[in-house]
């Protein structure tokens, strides 16, 4: 099994790479990359919190693999995997060299750029060094560039996040994808559509190809006990804490349609708590 390095370069938000339709940043290694990947347009966070999803997507890689994990940072990280800190480039590279192999490891390493060299954060040789060896490469995020006042699950700038696999075979993917199935997307197969549930300290949210819904976990205590024909008779469209947007037309989240097709609503609710039941077993 080929082993998988990820570079998880904090500021890379889709607003600020040229590969994802930024005309005004100049990113032309980050497009150089992006241009010989498989880049996700719908990729999104599993948890709002940077800490809980960079862990959980690393740990659930190294699981899933089989591997052994290295966590790696030029910067102090949070972690509840151990992390190794690097100062430079050159001791990143001592430290793959002693510690990483091509074949059955998973490395993930965190850079934090200064803000105006995010193109020069891309550790270009490394990674040219990598693929030859035949390492998959991942270049990615998990905390993009948002005050963290604006980490709300509701917030698709904040949880919606560039993610681009190295591969022979480019193209961009329209599916809807999720850090916590990172594991999966290095499979050259693929279907389109999807859904995704990312999670919050107070809510949760299914992302699908044409909606968001969102809920907070209030409620769907309250409605636990609800089943699912009697949802339609319960639930409240003027009770804030669900709301539905419609996808891609609701580009900022802000036009909550569950008053005008409450049928929508249900259905999708309905989906939301399958998927937390497939979660939680």
């Amino acid at each position: 099994m080929s082993s998988v390095m990820v570079f998880d370069i904090d500021g890379l938000s889709i607003r600020s790479a040229g590969c994802y339709g930024n005309v005004e940043t100049a990113t032309p290694l980050l497009n150089e990359f992006a241009s010989q990947a498989r880049l996700f347009e719908q990729h999104y966070r599993a948890f709002v919190d940077p800490v809980r999803d960079r862990d959980q997507a690393y740990g659930s890689l190294v699981a899933s693999l089989g591997s052994t994990g290295l966590l790696l940072a030029n910067a102090a990280t949070r972690s509840s995997h151990d992390v190794t800190v690097y100062e430079s480039p050159d001791q990143l590279l001592e430290i793959l060299e002693q510690r990483f192999d091509t074949e059955g490891h998973v490395g993930w390493v965190r850079i934090v750029p200064a803000p105006e060299a995010l193109d020069e954060a891309i550790p270009l040789g490394l990674i040219t060094r990598l693929i030859e060896a035949g390492v998959v490469v991942v270049v990615t995020t998990t905390t993009p560039l948002l005050d963290e006042q604006d980490y709300r699950v509701e917030n698709e700038e904040a949880i919606r996040v560039p993610l681009m696999v190295w591969s022979a075979d480019p193209f961009r993917s329209q599916a809807v994808t999720s850090s916590a199935g990172l594991s999966l997307l290095l499979s050259e197969e693929l279907l389109a559509g999807g859904s995704v549930v990312i999670q919050s300290e107070a809510a949760v949210a299914l992302r699908e190809p044409t909606s968001l819904l969102v809920a907070t976990l209030g409620l769907l205590s309250s409605l636990e006990a609800v089943s699912d024909e009697r949802l339609m008779d319960v639930v409240d469209v003027t009770d804030d804490r669900l709301q539905v947007f419609r996808k891609p037309e609701d580009v900022w989240n802000v036009h909550n349609v569950l008053v005008e097709d409450l049928a929508r609503g249900i259905e999708t609710l309905i989906r939301l708590r399958q998927q937390l039941l497939q979660i939680e077993t």
